[in-house]
């Protein structure tokens, strides 16, 4: 054992462990004794002098240097500093190559590729981009008329201005988006952002945009102009936001700026040449759509003028220019302006009042529909019961028939629309969809939407969705969660459309209700919880005569699941037990199988009666077993093992988690293999295993971002971020928060963001950064409060309590720290494993230094304050 007398010298130590080791066994302490003194677990010591990990600077001085009794020795203390310095220069237990192989970078949105290439816009293009450089410019509206080109430029923008932005720019298509109450459910979609919680989607939005530095795109605005006062919100919240938009008209918004498109240039001369036309963009637009549709057009000076002619005819409209030279093969130059004179001027006889362009393109479009055959009519006519894009198996289903588009003609009819810019194609990483342009889909739909036959093509639309979402619902476990989430995601129009149909016709009920509760439970799994919910509630009233009541079971299945998962217990409880009452009378074994999961889960996340979860879940999964529903069956062994555990019995819980990780990989189901090792890893550190724990939630981690599980992701992240603030490792458990709080805003889930922003305020708080920790507690306390969280808000107080002493406000600290304890007592509630460290670290502290400010006297006016009198003395402003 050495002593102070033994002629060893602070040098002779080359590492930061051995010198620990040296200095606590010098005053006789074990490794428990010195954890003891610093207020950290036993085996944190262990680590550190194996040189595994290293304390910050501060934190040695403000907690070793007192415990290992060397203030008055400043050689060893100067030796303690410069091998820490050195340590933590080097990779730590949790290396930045760890770190960064874990977390999920940085959220970068790019626009969609355009297929063709920009012409004649450079000139606009360039001011557009100056615009939006300028600081003071929030909002740039482009406006301009149908088919002059205004998504294509604002696309190129885009594209060009994503480098600038840390976030990228992301592109928001309101096609199909009829209501201006959608806008925001569109701009989520866009994001990534899942409405997952009670609050408002608005309140989702601005949470998640705010610190971001974005560029979002919103095009074909003017069908939406209401939705004007939403976007300014998320501008005033949102400070590095940019929006450009693309309209009809303007917004008429306050700081709104507008660019006015006009279309391409023309030549003016009646006679020209080629080589006077190379660089008319109207005729370079006309050239290149002809040759994609006969590669032997050229542009000579036989021609030129004819050219020349047709693009001032049509007025220098990029839509209307690309329509016509898809013709080429079928008109000659000659004839096609001969067709022109007649066709134009039918369509705008009488109609004087009708703005010019708009009489064009209509003209333009007209005329290329009365050149189509009469099957390609009836086609173009029928995919106006789309909303949105669609792909070829769904026109196949919903808009062939046995005489004028057979199935096996179907293919090449779309294709030929495609050629004659009627239709436009989109090849993808998937499958190839189709849509229209929005003016050409109102042309398509203006007369056919009074017809019979649409009436029918409605109903197939219905039908054929009905099918489609019960057969996605059939394989959703076995699709990779990435394909399940872009194959639905792809119809968020189509499906909407489809259930609106079916509530305006009262035949069309059975099939909505069919369509509901397939694609809700697929949207279930997806945890598109607030868009499901909707419909859920939508749909409900209509179940309550006795012959919907295997529906009304069902949906009432899907309400509990959905509170469930929306934190909203009491809920789940009430319609779980409604669902489970329908499902016993039925015999619907494994509806009742399903119930019963979620009526367990309620009985131990929220009640605590373990006896009542333990009998729910044994039941479950007996049904799972006799059903062979093996998706449900390995969660629910998961939440069994969780039972178990609590109740102490941890053998009974390995021998559960094993079994449900076994059956998901034999299964190959991702998430449930994911959620079986994030349970095992809450099971190891609360065993105190915090490096085999921390190593569970990794493996965990990287299953759910594989499949793009944004919640387990991070509740994973948030785990991690809580072991690193025990192993003391604070940078790296604020970098582990602020990923989780990236996530969580995203999917909107507000009950989980207050706990990494105190995991936040902790690791600035030890990185010194004390305004810092500061702002994310106040954030997280605001949290706390609005969720009734108590145990969140006394956590945040003792965080507070930390801080101001850092500050030397020892009496605020001595106040917020005996409010909690007293508060801890009364109503006996658990804090978490960082929480109770920083309790004990505090306890310590005030110890050594109430004595000093005469903190014991002051007990009796300290303990009568209310918390309100003490969060006011902290003056944060909320």
């Amino acid at each position: 054992m050495p002593t102070r007398e033994s002629g060893i010298s602070p040098n002779d130590f080359q590492t930061l462990g051995e010198l620990i080791c040296f200095l606590r066994e010098r005053i006789h302490l074990t490794q428990r004794d010195l954890a003891a003194r610093v207020s950290y677990h036993h085996s944190y010591i262990s680590r550190l002098e194996k040189n595994q990990h290293g304390p910050s600077v501060s934190t040695l001085m403000g907690r070793f240097v007192p415990a290992l009794e060397i203030q008055g020795e400043a050689k060893w203390v100067e030796r303690i500093v410069e091998l820490a310095t050195k340590e933590r220069e080097k990779s730590s237990g949790l290396a930045d190559d760890d770190l960064k192989s874990v977390v999920p970078q940085i959220k970068i949105y790019q626009p969609p590729p355009s297929l063709t290439s920009l012409l004649g816009r450079e000139r606009e293009s360039r001011e557009i981009i100056e615009i939006l450089n300028r600081e003071q410019v929030r909002i740039l509206t482009i406006v301009g008329p149908p088919g002059v080109g205004k998504t294509r430029l604002s696309l190129h923008v885009a594209d060009q201005l994503a480098g600038q932005f840390t976030n990228g720019a992301v592109f928001v298509n309101l096609t199909s988006t009829p209501h201006f109450v959608m806008v925001l459910s569109s701009l989520a979609e866009a994001l990534g952002v899942q409405d997952t919680s009670e609050a408002p989607l608005q309140v989702a939005l601005e949470t998640y945009l705010k610190e971001k530095h974005l560029l979002i795109v919103f095009d074909n605005f003017e069908q939406v102009l209401p939705a004007v006062p939403a976007l300014l919100g998320l501008l005033r919240r949102a400070p590095r936001i940019k929006m450009l938009i693309t309209s009809r008209e303007a917004l008429r918004a306050s700081g709104e700026y507008e660019f006015s498109l006009m279309p391409l240039p023309l030549p003016a001369a009646e006679k020209l040449t080629k080589k006077d036309l190379d660089d008319s963009p109207a005729i370079q637009l006309f050239v290149q759509r002809a040759n994609a549709v006969d590669p032997t057009f050229q542009l000579t000076d036989e021609n030129a003028s004819r050219v020349a002619e047709i693009c001032r005819r049509l007025d220098g409209l990029p839509l209307a220019i690309e329509l016509a030279a898809s013709r080429i093969q079928t008109f000659s130059l000659n004839a096609m302006l001969a067709q022109f004179e007649r066709r134009f001027a039918w369509l705008t006889r009488g109609r004087s009042d009708t703005p010019e362009w708009r009489q064009t393109l209509s003209g333009a479009i007209a005329w290329s529909y009365q050149l189509l055959s009469e099957p390609e009519r009836v086609l173009f006519h029928r995919l106006s019961v789309f909303e949105g894009a669609w792909n070829l198996e769904a026109v196949e289903n919903i808009c062939s028939d046995d005489t004028t588009c057979p199935r096996s003609e179907i293919l090449n009819l779309l294709l030929r629309l495609a050629d004659r810019s009627l239709v436009v194609a989109e090849p993808g990483e998937w499958e190839t969809r189709y849509r229209f342009l929005v003016t050409i889909r109102h042309f398509a739909l203006d007369k056919f939407s009074q017809t019979d036959e649409y009436k029918i093509m409605r109903s197939r639309h219905l039908d054929h969705f009905s099918q489609w979402a019960e057969q996605t619902r059939l394989t959703m476990n076995k699709l990779s969660p990435v394909e399940l989430r872009h194959m639905v995601d792809a119809e968020h129009g189509n499906i909407r459309a489809a259930l609106e149909w079916s509530l305006e016709n009262d035949s069309e009920l059975v099939n909505g209700l069919r369509l509901t509760i397939a694609i809700c439970t697929v949207w279930l799994k997806l945890s598109h919880f607030k868009q499901a919910v909707g419909w859920v509630d939508t749909f409900l009233p209509h179940t309550a005569d006795n012959g919907y009541k295997h529906d009304r079971a069902r949906l009432l299945y899907l309400k509990c699941a959905l509170s469930y998962w929306r934190d909203n217990h009491s809920l789940a409880i009430e319609t779980g037990r409604q669902a489970e009452k329908l499902a016993r009378e039925l015999s619907d074994k494994m509806l009742l199988a399903d119930v019963l999961y979620y009526l367990g889960g309620c009985a131990y996340r929220e009640l605590n009666e373990w006896d009542e979860a333990y009998s729910c879940l044994e039941e479950s999964i007996a049904l799972c077993r006799e059903t062979q529903h093996t998706s449900r069956l390995n969660i629910a062994l998961t939440d069994l093992g969780s039972v178990f555990f609590q109740q102490g019995k941890k053998e009974d819980a390995a021998k559960a988690l094993a079994q449900a990780l076994q059956i998901a990989t034999t299964e190959n189901d991702l998430w449930g293999q994911s959620f079986a090792v994030r349970v095992q890893a809450d099971h190891l550190r609360m065993e105190e295993k915090f490096e085999d724990s921390l190593n569970a939630y990794k493996k965990a981690l990287e299953i759910s971002i594989a499949i793009e599980d944004r919640i387990s992701t991070g509740m994973e992240l948030a785990n991690m971020a809580l072991l690193a603030n025990l192993l003391m490792e604070y940078t790296i458990s604020g970098s582990f928060a602020k990923s989780a709080l990236s996530i969580f805003q995203m999917i909107g889930n507000e009950y989980q963001q207050p706990f990494p922003l105190r995991m936040m305020a902790y690791s600035s708080l030890h990185n010194g950064e004390i305004e810092n920790a500061r702002m994310f507690l106040t954030e997280s306390l605001r949290g706390n409060q609005m969720i009734d969280h108590q145990t969140g808000v006394l956590a945040c107080l003792i965080a507070f309590s930390e801080i101001e002493l850092a500050r030397n406000n020892v009496v605020l600290s001595y106040k917020l720290f005996t409010h909690v304890k007293k508060q801890i007592q009364i109503l006996q509630l658990a804090l978490m494993e960082p929480d109770r460290a920083a309790l004990k670290r505090l306890e310590l502290e005030l110890r050594s230094r109430g004595e000093a400010v005469g903190l014991p006297r002051m007990q009796n006016e300290i303990e009568n304050l209310t918390l309100d009198e003490i969060i006011q003395e902290l003056n944060l402003g909320i």
